[in-house]
This record gives structure tokens, C-alpha cells and sequence, in this order.
């Protein structure tokens, strides 16, 4: 036995078990036929399935779904360099849609694999069913030799499938596959379609003949065509006198489900081996399909490279021998069995090993592509306790959610002759008893608690698909029944609509499928006329729709119990003759979901009818009400899954084309992302997460799949950072797939991520100690770099969002804790993010980082520059020089002047204190500088001597200031009572009057004339006023005046507002030095003259005959900048500046006037023609750009804004000496561009899409 574990396999385990309700049969075994239970009891028929619906994960009639790689990142920067990728083979659910092509509509139904328990019967009472092959040789057929039956004609499709699984995870990749599980899923569909039509035909007439080479041991009828086995589900003989599944008689039911049982067991498997270790890498599987057509169901499962001498691990030969003879396999069977919650044990009935899993799970070694291929998962789950009839135990299996619940592991031979030879197959039956105990009352009853939750609030309704909602929960759809006898039946909705009637819709919708199956198989259909389907549907519905029959008092009744036995779940008054049914019901819900799971298309006339339900005669169906009736499909998701990764990826690089990353192609192909609108990336990550809902429906032990949909949450947040349910419905996705992989760190650094985003710091900060926990699985290698390009994507230089910001700077607190002693690269990069970070969050944000910092500090501190204070302390003692390059960003050097403290980080004060002495308050804005000088002045003071900038806001700061005096250069002088106070201290007057260079006056309400102490600036060139009230005397000119020698530039800016408003008239032609003249709107003052000396002015005051005032009396003007758009004052009057020799113009001005053909800008330029740069605003249309661009030859810079009126075509040779062009418009075409040799520049804002354009 190699790879097995002999101590244990031969070890009796010693388990305590809790009394039960069920009672423990005596095992026996009298046969080495592995296919025979091991039961005492008599070998009863069972022609209906008490426990699961044959189709047990309910049905979906639409896309095809599709399975793939699933990118397991904290953010889309790990796409490009992951490893690990999920390909998970497995089915959907009772969702509708049709299609044709992976993203359009077609005539096709698929439903997932995951509708195995309804019953079916696929023959005729007169055609005795042949065998199957389940019990050997499984429906991928070992195969003599492999490239012979690879026909030239056909597609290889299992070395497409194996090279795009080894294909590096790209849009590509993701995209190929999903059309590769398509095609194949369409040409089985067609090939099966005509097969099951054909299927009563003489051998002779059938267009596609059984190949009778393909038989197994058990036998049955086998189809090869296009590269694709085909097989109907038979209920097989174990021996001559034995069906595998009904005993004595045949069951299709049950065979029916075994099919489904063994798509949901491929799927599940490998949905695990990717998800433990990349081991995808090693073992794999054929695509697969199941065709529900007519009442029949038939296989399609593409051809592998192995043969019946290739088997390695497992048996193919009914028991007799199960192998396990290699080492590397037998590990990775032992991490999957763990995994899945099987439990390893002897198998087999004469040469036995120990295995994980059913002994006959076959595992090939391909002579051929030397690769591990895995096939025949019908019993891959474990059996539930036998209730009913001792052959359950081959088709009724525990749920994989179940089993991830379940708190040991189970033998999936238990029960049968597959476990004669184990010594602790007792133990193994007592664990599953146990476990179905379980289900069947503390689980299922905790289910209905939550079911009867989720109907009261509304999470659960009668549009819900019920089916999907139990099997998340690990329940069985057999168990309808018993779960409507213990709901509350009294529990309404908000519609008064009651629980325990959508359990009986999906019930009565189930039967009627089952029936009406068996009905159709009863017809014998051929290939030459589908009329008798059709007839026999309209009979059906007719039946069911009338009310003048016994249906709904007998017939439906008598049904359900059938089906479901003991546990039909209607009471006492609902089985009495005389109760109608049809009041318990929604008979348009019944209709609908029969129709999907069955692949009807009804007319909707019929639809209509039913919701104008009335007495009598509900409605009365007619053969052109058939519209069509499709083959169901169930298949692996591929198609959806492959889909939904595509346009996630898709997505994000479109989200994360601005800052160079998760991008194979060049810069232009991305150069329509320039603007704000982010409508095209919502559409991709919607329709992402649509095609991932329908992968999930079935996949509902997927963690990557649950990951990714989480992350698809996640990024639609950061483009609705307002719709706080993106969030909440991220973080579901999130714990769901923790839940089933705990170990996966990504998802735990995404859930960290929304905790932070829902300022749930404690929580965001458990799940990174969670993920430093498991460094003994993870090193720094692998974590690090995660974590690190997490916290880049989410800082401050690629985020505006606050939220997004805190997200990294907690993972930039965990990672400095996490290379705490180390001395590379990354501990370096990140100590600079975690200050940078901490400094800019110290702007306003104390709260939300105190409360980050706290989270992740322990003990707690109560301080948060205690918290703050050792991190920096720490960082700039190892690194004294690591942000020396942004000591010139004024909000870097505000936050520092917050969060540095003497006390708590010594080094990082020095440090500050060193930047500030270099460097004055220039850097800073306005108004950080007033927060600057407002709440932290005397700590600004404590940091530096140097200063050359100072504002003054009170008294008490002067009186500082008179014992630290400064060379000041710019002097800030904020309301009356500060500028008098200023002037009232002679002393400090002489000091500043000195030095001081610029004087700004802010909120001034002056009445009287100032002293004459403002005589002491005898240097100050240039005068501010801003915001400031008006008064009762000409403040401006009482102050200007004092400076008619040296006063060089003059700015008025924007004023408030008095009781008693005073309009102020200015004569500026004395002030002989004025070189610079900035006038703000304002109707308080006005301008009589302009100094002759001035050759740069900026206008905003609405004043008529201004201009005219400008070219008469500024001869030496060269530059001017007209920034108003709501005035109208300019517009007729801009032919004034024709004659100013002007070097750069600025109109930034409401450009809808048709101010350029006004002023005739289209000639008598001539003085124009040293102009260099120009600005100008145009809404309206201007045919004379050609004209206007030939008189300014020396233009270098040139600046348009405008909407699709900006027609203008900017040709080279009138332009010849531009180097920067700037366009802001969401209309203007690259193309009306000729080339310019000299362009160095080209700026381009608020543009849609360039993607028409040439340039």
C-alpha cells in the first residue's frame, strides 16, 4: 500500500457518541461486489425518491456557464502576477436566460447539474433499459488508444482545455475560455439533440451510430462524435440479477441523479484542488455536460488521453483492485481529502488500499502527456444514512456545503461493499449516522430559523429561488417536504405572502417536472415529428391549468406524497378530498418554474391569463401556445465564470490605466480615461458580477469565486463611494469565502479593507492578525509585497477618498510591525508610505487615524500623539533623511507640525524643526496658513527662527513676537484691531518696517485714517487687500497712498458687505513704480486711471469703458488676463486691446457671445504679433480661425476651452512656433490637428473618448 496510512487504517478509533433518533442497522457483507451494501435488510424496490429531488441544485434554462481561473488578490495590481488561478468544473442554478453566444440570446436552456433529485424516468415501460457503465469504467471511457480516436476532422477539446489551464491569467485567457466550454456545450447539444430523437430508430436509420467499442463492464449504448462520448443514464447491473440503483427492477430516477451526482462531484473536486496549492497545476479534468431533452438525459464528456492500463489511483475494475501507487499523488489526494472533508480509508474488495474518496474515483497517468487525469465522481460525497432502502446509500449524498460544515470528515465507501476489508468501517458508519442525524434535525431546523429570518425581513421572497438559498445551507431539495412540516406557517411577508407557501410552489413545480418527464419517455418519439411532444404538453398543462378536474383536491396531493413519502409536508386539513390546493399557491410562480426547469416557452398569453386568475377555467392551452421546447443543459459554470473574470479584468484595467499598472497595452490606448466619468467601468464590473452570480448559484462552496465577486463589490465602492451596500454586500462575499478557505490571504487583506472601509477598525485590524498569525505558512516573501502594493494602491497619491486612504494606512501599520527589525527595500519604502500617510492623515483626520492607531496599539494608549509619536520615533531614528524630498509640500509640512512632539519622537521633531528653519510658510495654502497662524502658532514659532512669512491675527501674537522678532518679507495683518495694534508698537513697527517686502490686509473695517506708522515700511512694494468689508472712508486709498515711490504691484481683491456701502473711486496714474495691478469684481470701488508704468493687469471688476481706459492710458502693457464669465462688459469692448503690444492675453470669459467676430479678431492684429501665449473661452461658433492664428506667428503657447462649437482646425503652418497646445473640451477632434514639428506639450482635459481621433 503506498501513500496509504497502515497505522491508522488499522487502528480502531475510540469515539464517543451522542444518543440518536435513527437506529443503527447490523451490517453484514456476503458478496465481494463492491456495488453491494452492506445492509441486512431486504432488497426492497424504490421507484421514487423519498430524500432528493433527481434535479437536487435546482435548474437554470439560460447562459452557459462556465468555469476558470479566479485571480485571488487584494486588488487588481495582483492580476498581472499571480499564480493562482481557480478552474472550477461545476453547475448553476434555477436562473433563466437564453443565448447564443457566451453574450447573447439563443434557443438553448441550461440548467446546473445541481438539479439531480427530481425523479426521472428515461425508458419506456416496453424498452427494458440497458445497462449502465457507472460501476466501471466511468462515462469518460478508458479508451485503447487515445490518438486513435482523436478524429482529424474534430477538435481536440481536452488539449485546449489543459493549455489554457496552464496559460498565464490574462482577458485572453479568461475570454477563450469561456468560448471553449461554449462550444463545446453547443456542439453537445446538437450532436445530443439528435441522438435522443433518434433513440427508438432502427440501428439502420440513425444518423449517428452507437460505437459498440466504447462499452464498459456494465454495457448500455455509447455514442462518439465530434471528439465527444455520449451515453444515456441507465440504472446498470452490478451481476445478473442486480440493478445498481433499484435491485431487482431498474430505478431511472436514480440513475438520473447519479449523473448529477457525478458533474457535482467533478466540479466540487476540482473546484478544491485549485483552491489547496495550486494543485490544478497537477491533476485534471474532461469538459462535461448532461442533456435533459424530451424526458431523456444523456452525458457528454469530452475523450481523455489515458486507457484502461493507466490507472493509478483508484479501481476500474468493479472492486477488485484499488490502486495507490503514487507517493506525489497520494499526497495531494490526502491535502483534497482534507480539504472536502473526506475521510481516508481501506478500500476495495480484494486488493485493497487506502484512499480518500469513493474507491472507484480513478486517477490516470497519461502515457501520453505524462498528466494526472481524475474521472468518475458519482459517489465522490458521502452517503446519508439509509432511512428507506439500502441502495440509497449509491445516490443520496450529503451536500459539499454540508460536508465544509460537518465537523469531521466522512467515508465516501461507507455503507458498502467498497468498505468490506476496512477494520474501522464501523467507526465510518457511526460518523455518518451521526452526521445525518445532524442534518436531518439540529441543521435542518436551524436552517428553517434563518429561512423564517430572512422571509420576514424580506431577504427571501416569492421571486427568490428558494432551491439555491437550502443548498447554500448544505440541505437536499428531497427535503423540501420535512422542512415545510416545522415551518412556522403562520410567518407573512409584507405582501402577506407565507413561507410555507413558496416551499409548496417549489415542491408542486418539482412533481409536475417529474411527471411530466415520465410522460414523454411513455411516447417513443423518433426523429421525423416532435408533433406528440407537443400534443402531450398541451394535455399536461391543460390538466394541471383547469379547475373542473380532481388535480388540485387528489391527483396533486397523491403526487407529493409519492415523492416526497412520510415526509410530504401537508398537514392534516390540506389532505382531506375537499381541500383545493390552488389558494395555498402562486399557480403563475408553479407555471414559471415549470417551464424553466423543463425548457418549455410558452406564449405569454398564458402568463397574462394566470394573473387574471378567475373561477373556473383558468386558461385553456392550445398547441400554438408551444412556442418551442429546448434541451435543458447542465454544465460546469465555465462559461459564466470565464466571463465574469474577463470583465472584472477588463474593469480594472480601465480603473487603474491612470497610474501605469494592470496594463499590457500602451499609454494611447487608454487616453480616453483622462476624465471623471467612470460610466464605462460600472457597466463592465455590473455585468462581471451578474456573470459571477450565476457562476455562484451552484458553486456555492467556491471561495475564489465568492472572493472575486467580492472584490467586484469593492471596486464598484470606490466609483460610488456614496452607496455605503456595496460595501455590505462585499464584506457577505468576503466571509463567505473565508468561511471556506480561512487560509487565503488576499481575501482576509480585501476583508481588512471594507472592515477599514466601515470604520470598523477592530475588526479590519483581527483579520490582519489572522494573516500574521499564519506567517509560519506564509512568509515575508509572499506577504509583504501583497500587502504592500494593497497599501500603494489605496494612499494618497492615487486616492482622493478619505476611506480609501485610512485602507492604507492600516495595512502600512501592519506591515511596519511586520518588518519591524528588517533593513530592505521594503522596510525602507514602507517606513516613507506609513509617515507620509500618518502625516497627511494628520490634516483634520485626528479621529479616524486615532481610532486605526488604537486598533492596532496594545495596550491602548488614550493620547493620539502617544500612538503617533514612538511609529515616527522608530522610523526616523533608522531613517533621518527618508522624506527630506517633500519638506516643500505645504500640507506635508502642516501635517508634520501636527503629529511631531518633542516628547514622544525627539528625532522627528529635530527633524521638523530643521525643515522649518529652511523653509517659511510659502508652500503652504492660504487657508493651511490660517489654520497655521490660528490654532498651532507658538508650536510653528518653537520649530523655527527663519521665518520670512508671518500673519498676524491678534494682539497677543504681536506681543510674541516683540520677544522673537523675525525678518519678515511678507506680512500678513488680519482685521483692524490687529493693524492697530500693530501701529500702536513702535517698536516691532521699525523691526517689520525694515525687512517687509508685501503687506496683506484681510477683513479690514476701517473707518478712520490709520496712523501714520505704516511710513515705516520704506521697502514695501507690493499691497494685498482681500476680503475686506466696506467702510465709510476710502480705506484702500488712505493706505496706497503712503507708498506712491515704491509700490510695484497692487492687488484689490473681493469685498464684503455693510450696512452702509461706500464706493471708492481710485486714481492709480501717480503711482509711477507700478508694474503689476490685480483688480477684483466688485461694485464698491472704481477705477478713474491706470499708472502709465503698468505691464501686467488682471481684471474681474465689471466696469464699463475699462478697456478703453487700459489701451489708452498703458502704453507699456504686454500681459492681461480678463477673468469674469458672467460679465458682459468685455465683450464689446475687446478691440480696445488690438492696439496694446501684448505678449499674453487671458479671456476667461463666458465665450457664448460672439465676441471674436464682434471685435473682428480675424484682422488688425498687427500689434499682436509678439504675442506668445493665449487663453481664450468659446462656446460659440468662429469661422475665422485661419485668419486669427496667421497674425500671431510667435505664439508658443496655446490654451482652448470650449464645447462643440470649438471647431477650429489648427494647422502647423500658421502656428509653426507652438510647443505646448492645451485643449479643454469634450468635442474637439485630434484630427483637425496638423503636425507640429515643435510641440513639446499636449494637454488634454475633460475628453469623453479620443478614440475617432488621429493625432
Amino acid at each position: 500500500m503506498v501513500g496509504g496510512d497502515t497505522d491508522r487504517a488499522r487502528k480502531l478509533q475510540k469515539v464517543t457518541y451522542s444518543p440518536l433518533v435513527l437506529t443503527l442497522p447490523i451490517f453484514t457483507h456476503t458478496s465481494n461486489n463492491p456495488y453491494q451494501p452492506l445492509l441486512s435488510s431486504s432488497d426492497n424496490d424504490n421507484e421514487d425518491d423519498d430524500y432528493d429531488d433527481e434535479d437536487d441544485d435546482s435548474l437554470i434554462v439560460g447562459d452557459n456557464d462556465g468555469t476558470s481561473d479566479t485571480i485571488v488578490s487584494s486588488s487588481p495590481l495582483q492580476q498581472q502576477s499571480s499564480n493562482s488561478y481557480s478552474y472550477s468544473v461545476f453547475g448553476d442554478d434555477n436562473s433563466t436566460l437564453t443565448t447564443s453566444s457566451p453574450l447573447s440570446s439563443s434557443t438553448t436552456s441550461y440548467e446546473t447539474i445541481e438539479e439531480e433529485d427530481d425523479k426521472q424516468t428515461s425508458s419506456s415501460s416496453s424498452s427494458p433499459p440497458s445497462p449502465s457503465s457507472h460501476p466501471s469504467p466511468s462515462y469518460p471511457l478508458l479508451l485503447k488508444e487515445y490518438f486513435k480516436v482523436i478524429q482529424k476532422s474534430g477538435r481536440d477539446w481536452n488539449k485546449e482545455l489543459q493549455k489554457l489551464l496552464f496559460d498565464s491569467p490574462n482577458i485572453e485567457k479568461f475570454q477563450k475560455l469561456t468560448f471553449l466550454s461554449y462550444d463545446f456545450t453547443m456542439t453537445a447539444q446538437s450532436i445530443g439533440m439528435t441522438i435522443i430523437k433518434e433513440k427508438h430508430l432502427p440501428l439502420d436509420h440513425k444518423t449517428i451510430q452507437p460505437e459498440p467499442d466504447l462499452g464498459g463492464l456494465a454495457g448500455g449504448e455509447k455514442f462518439m462524435h465530434r471528439n465527444i462520448m455520449f451515453k444515456f443514464t441507465q440504472d446498470p447491473m452490478v451481476d445478473s440479477q442486480t440493478h445498481l440503483y433499484g435491485g431487482s427492477k431498474p430505478n431511472e430516477i436514480a440513475a438520473s441523479k447519479s449523473a448529477g451526482n457525478e458533474l457535482r462531484g467533478l466540479s466540487t473536486f476540482f473546484q478544491n484542488v485549485v483552491d489547496l496549492k495550486n494543485l490544478g497545476n497537477n491533476i485534471h479534468l474532461p469538459l462535461m455536460c448532461i442533456i435533459d431533452y424530451y424526458g431523456y438525459r444523456l452525458i457528454a464528456i469530452s475523450i481523455l488521453p489515458i486507457t484502461k492500463n493507466t490507472i493509478i489511483y483508484g479501481s476500474n475494475d468493479g472492486g477488485k483492485t484499488v490502486n495507490n501507487v503514487d507517493n506525489e499523488l497520494s499526497k495531494m489526494m490526502k491535502i483534497i481529502g482534507d480539504n472536502m472533508k473526506l475521510k481516508g480509508h481501506i478500500s476495495g474488495a480484494v486488493n485493497t488500499s487506502f484512499i480518500y474518496g469513493p474507491g472507484d474515483l480513478e486517477i490516470h497517468k497519461s502515457t501520453i502527456d505524462s498528466k494526472f487525469y481524475a474521472l468518475d465522481f458519482g459517489r465522490l460525497f458521502p452517503p446519508l444514512f439509509p432511512l428507506k432502502e439500502k441502495r440509497e446509500i449509491f445516490y443520496k449524498l450529503f451536500r459539499p456545503e454540508f460536508l465544509k460544515l460537518n465537523s469531521i470528515a466522512l467515508s465516501s465507501d461507507v455503507f458498502s461493499g467498497w468498505s468490506s476489508k476496512d477494520v474501522d468501517k464501523s467507526i465510518h458508519e457511526q460518523e455518518v449516522k451521526l452526521a445525518t442525524d445532524r442534518l436531518l434535525n439540529d441543521h435542518l431546523k436551524e436552517m428553517v430559523v434563518q429561512l423564517e429570518t430572512d422571509w420576514t425581513r424580506g431577504y427571501l421572497n416569492f421571486s427568490s429561488d428558494l432551491g439555491i438559498e437550502l443548498h447554500k445551507k448544505g440541505m437536499n431539495l428531497g427535503l423540501l417536504g420535512r422542512i415545510r412540516s416545522i415551518t412556522n406557517p403562520f410567518i407573512q411577508n409584507e405582501k402577506n405572502q407565507t413561507l410555507v407557501g413558496l416551499i409548496l410552489c417549489e415542491m408542486v413545480a418539482r412533481v409536475l417536472k417529474q411527471a411530466y418527464k415520465q410522460e414523454l419517455c411513455k411516447l417513443k418519439i423518433h426523429h421525423q415529428s416532435d408533433s406528440p411532444v407537443i400534443l402531450a404538453t398541451v394535455q399536461f398543462l391543460n390538466r394541471i391549468l383547469s379547475k373542473k378536474n380532481s388535480f388540485w383536491f387528489l391527483d396533486i396531493k397523491q403526487m407529493i406524497q409519492e415523492k416526497y413519502n412520510q415526509d410530504h409536508g401537508l398537514d392534516v386539513k390540506e389532505l382531506e378530498s375537499s381541500t383545493d390546493l390552488l389558494p395555498s399557491i402562486s399557480l403563475n410562480r408553479i407555471i414559471e418554474r415549470f417551464s424553466t426547469m423543463v425548457g418549455l416557452d410558452l406564449d405569454s398569453r398564458i402568463f397574462c391569463a394566470l394573473n387574471n386568475n378567475n373561477s373556473g377555467l383558468v386558461v385553456r392551452v392550445v398547441t400554438t401556445d408551444i412556442k418551442q421546447i429546448r434541451p435543458v443543459l447542465k454544465h460546469s459554470n465555465m462559461i459564466d465564470r470565464s466571463n465574469g473574470i474577463a470583465l472584472y479584468m477588463q474593469a480594472t484595467q480601465l480603473i487603474y490605466s491612470h497610474i501605469g499598472r494592470n496594463r499590457d497595452e500602451d499609454l494611447d490606448q487608454f487616453i480616453d480615461q483622462f476624465n471623471t466619468d467612470h460610466s464605462q467601468e460600472i457597466s463592465l464590473l455590473l455585468a462581471s458580477r451578474e456573470k459571477l452570480q450565476m457562476a455562484s448559484r451552484s458553486s456555492t462552496t467556491d471561495a475564489s469565486l465568492y472572493h472575486l465577486l467580492g472584490l467586484v463589490e469593492l471596486e464598484l465602492f470606490k466609483l460610488r463611494s456614496n452607496e455605503r451596500d456595496h460595501l455590505l454586500a462585499s464584506r457577505s462575499y468576503l466571509q463567505i469565502s473565508i468561511s471556506f478557505d480561512s487560509g487565503s490571504i488576499s481575501a482576509l487583506i480585501a476583508l481588512a479593507t471594507v472592515y477599514s472601509l466601515l470604520d470598523n477598525h477592530d475588526k479590519a485590524q483581527d483579520c490582519f492578525k489572522q494573516l500574521i498569525n499564519q506567517k509560519n505558512c506564509v512568509n515575508n516573501e509572499t506577504l509583504v509585497p501583497l500587502l504592500y502594493e494593497g497599501s500603494l494602491l489605496y494612499s494618497t497619491r492615487y486616492n482622493n477618498q478619505g476611506k480609501l486612504n485610512r485602507v492604507s494606512f492600516h495595512i502600512l501599520l501592519n506591515l511596519f510591525n511586520l518588518i519591524d527589525d528588517s533593513t530592505d527595500l521594503y522596510s525602507e519604502l514602507i517606513s516613507r508610505l506609513i509617515t507620509i500617510e500618518m502625516i497627511y492623515y494628520g490634516n483634520d483626520k485626528y479621529s479616524q487615524l486615532y481610532e486605526m492607531i488604537e486598533s492596532f496599539q496594545s495596550p491602548k494608549e488614550s493620547n493620539f500623539l502617544n500612538l503617533v509619536g514612538p511609529i515616527l520615533e522608530k522610523i526616523f531614528s533608522k531613517y533621518p533623511n527618508l522624506l527630506d524630498d517633500y519638506k516643500k509640500d505645504g500640507n506635508f509640512l502642516f501635517g508634520c507640525l501636527l503629529v511631531s512632539n518633542q516628547n514622544t519622537c525627539p528625532s522627528f521633531f529635530k527633524k521638523v524643526g530643521n525643515w522649518f528653519e529652511n523653509v517659511d510658510v510659502s508652500p503652504f495654502t492660504f487657508t493651511l496658513a490660517n489654520k497655521l497662524y490660528q490654532y498651532h502658532f507658538e508650536k510653528y514659532c518653537s520649530l523655527s527662527t527663519n521665518h520670512k512669512t508671518l500673519q498676524i491675527r491678534s494682539r497677543q501674537q504681536l506681543e510674541l513676537f516683540i520677544k522673537t522678532p523675525k525678518n519678515i518679507l511678507k506680512l500678513f495683518i488680519f482685521g483692524q484691531d490687529t493693524l492697530f495694534g500693530l501701529l500702536e508698537n513702535q517698536d516691532l513697527l521699525k523691526h517689520f518696517g525694515a525687512t517687509t517686502r508685501e503687506l496683506i490686509f484681510e477683513q479690514m473695517t476701517i473707518h478712520s485714517k490709520p496712523s501714520d506708522g505704516l511710513n515705516h515700511f520704506k521697502l514695501l512694494e507690493s499691497i494685498h487687500f482681500d476680503n475686506h468689508f466696506c467702510s465709510k472712508s476710502p480705506i484702500i486709498s488712505m493706505i496706497i497712498n503712503n507708498f506712491l515711490m515704491t509700490l510695484k504691484r497692487l492687488t484689490i481683491g473681493s469685498y464684503g458687505y455693510t450696512d452702509q456701502p461706500f464706493q471708492e473711486e481710485l486714481e492709480l496714474e501717480k503711482f509711477d513704480m507700478m508694474e503689476s495691478l490685480h483688480l477684483g469684481s466688485s461694485k464698491y470701488y472704481q477705477i478713474k486711471s491706470f499708472p502709465k508704468s503698468l505691464q501686467t493687469l488682471t481684471l474681474s471688476l465689471g466696469q464699463r469703458n475699462i478697456l478703453e481706459l487700459v489701451s489708452i492710458q498703458c502704453p507699456n502693457l504686454h500681459s492681461i488676463i480678463i477673468n469674469d464669465p458672467d460679465s458682459e462688459f468685455y465683450h464689446q469692448q475687446l478691440y480696445h486691446l488690438k492696439l496694446n503690444r501684448l505678449q499674453s492675453f487671458k479671456y476667461h470669459c463666458n465665450g457664448k457671445n460672439e465676441y471674436l467676430e464682434k471685435n473682428q479678431f480675424n484682422q488688425g492684429l498687427q500689434c499682436w504679433i509678439g504675442l506668445s501665449k493665449l487663453f481664450l473661452m468659446v462656446y460659440h461658433p468662429y469661422d475665422g480661425w485661419n485668419d486669427f492664428f496667421k497674425n500671431l506667428p510667435n505664439l508658443s503657447s496655446l490654451t482652448l476651452q470650449g464645447n462643440e462649437h470649438l471647431n477650429c482646425t489648427i494647422q502647423s503652418k500658421n502656428l509653426e512656433n507652438l510647443n505646448h497646445l492645451r485643449i479643454i473640451s469634450n468635442h474637439f477632434e485630434t484630427k483637425r490637428m496638423d503636425n507640429f514639428s515643435k510641440l513639446k506639450k499636449l494637454t488634454l482635459q475633460n475628453h469623453q473618448s479620443l478614440n475617432d481621433n488621429s493625432y
